[in-house]
């Protein structure tokens, strides 16, 4: 389990340097409640065993006998673009979403007043609606 010291080490920390927020020394000399370093203390726990798999699963594929620290920092970097991409395919699957949402509304009146360059674009809007909802759930 990982040790606590580096949060209380923070509580500790008297600085004079001032950020956009405020003094560093009031955020850093913020009490936390036990449930707070509890709560923080699991998450760092979770994270680097996370990490730490990720990084022997990259030392085999290399056929390494020891996980180096390049080991180490490939998995802190495929674990960042992980985060990034899931957020991104989320935004996909919103916009798709809201394509067909409008092609489903436009298309039929359209279509009841035989507007063809409007029942084109609607095609087109769900074509890009669903294209995107299929990227986002790849």
């Amino acid at each position: 389990m990982a040790d606590i010291k580096p949060i209380n080490a923070l509580n500790n920390n008297q600085s004079n340097n001032s950020t956009v927020v405020g003094d560093e020394s009031d955020i850093l000399g913020m009490e936390l409640h036990p449930n707070a370093r509890d709560r923080i203390k699991e998450h760092v726990d979770h994270f680097s065993r996370l990490l730490l798999i990720q990084a022997k699963t990259l030392a085999f594929s290399d056929n390494a006998d020891i996980v180096s620290s390049s080991h180490v920092d490939k998995a802190l970097e495929l674990a960042i673009s992980e985060k990034k991409s899931r957020k991104l395919k989320e935004v996909f699957k919103i916009l798709g979403g809201a394509f067909i949402g409008a092609f489903v509304s436009g298309f039929y009146n359209s279509l009841t007043a035989n507007e063809p360059l409007a029942i084109v674009f609607y095609v087109a809007l769900v074509l890009t609606g669903v294209t995107l909802v299929f990227l986002g759930i790849l």
